[in-house]
């Protein structure tokens, strides 16, 4: 039972862009992941995008509660009335990390993002999934903040993080000193540093940029 569990420190950080280029990294590795993405909001574009530029197809890749509308899962539940079922989507996360022999699983937001209204939170599912966590975060102001405190938190919820990926990386002098000291801070493999691109992505681009930016450091994750 292998695999990682992508968070990230904020919605809209890049998860599922850092999530198909760690695809396209473990393909490189000669690893063939299953990407999971429990529940997503704003449509189907999480999933259709990780299937593009990832490389996958319907076999290895799912996302089988997606709301419309672009809020926290437990809102757009409510709004678009219809259940989400805590015990189901444990079963199911647990069934597909236990019969694939490796899963990527994407989560919503940030870490404490409400799936339901009465405390099924994030953090929860994936201490309960029991992947290590892939930290995605951005390099600019605020991220010195947002990631210290997401690790602090799941540090407090015994939470094995297996790396960090920084992204958006623009080379600005304060951008490094924002990862410079959160290097400093803790004790975590930076996994990649991912620059801001400058134009539409594609499966080529793709690929040369999982081999520039995290190849090296594959070997936290396998």
């Amino acid at each position: 039972m292998k695999g990682i569990f992508v968070a990230g420190t904020d919605t809209d950080v890049g998860k599922t862009f850092v999530s198909a280029l760690l695809i396209q990294a473990l393909k490189a590795e000669k690893v063939d992941p299953y990407y999971y993405k429990p529940v997503a909001s704003g449509g189907p574009v999480d999933l259709d995008t990780v299937k593009e530029f990832g490389e996958l197809d319907e076999n290895r890749s799912c996302c089988p509660i997606i709301f419309d509308t672009p809020c926290s899962p437990h809102f757009a539940s409510e709004l678009e009335h219809r259940v989400i079922s805590k015990d189901e989507i444990m079963k199911t996360c647990k069934s597909i990390v236990q019969s694939e022999s490796y899963t990527l699983i994407e989560g919503a937001g940030g870490v404490i993002v409400p799936i339901m209204r009465d405390g099924f939170d994030l953090y929860e599912l994936i201490k309960e999934v029991n992947l290590p966590v892939v930290l995605v975060t951005k390099t600019g102001v605020g991220t010195i903040n947002h990631t210290l405190l997401t690790l602090e938190f799941l540090k407090l919820k015994e939470i094995k993080v297996a790396g960090i990926v920084f992204n958006g990386y623009e080379g600005g002098t304060f951008e490094d000193d924002n990862i410079a000291l959160i290097r400093k801070r803790v004790d975590i493999p930076v996994l990649g540093i991912i620059p801001k691109l400058m134009s539409e992505p594609n499966v080529c681009k793709m690929k040369q940029l999982a081999k520039d930016n995290l190849s090296e450091q594959m070997h936290y994750l396998l």
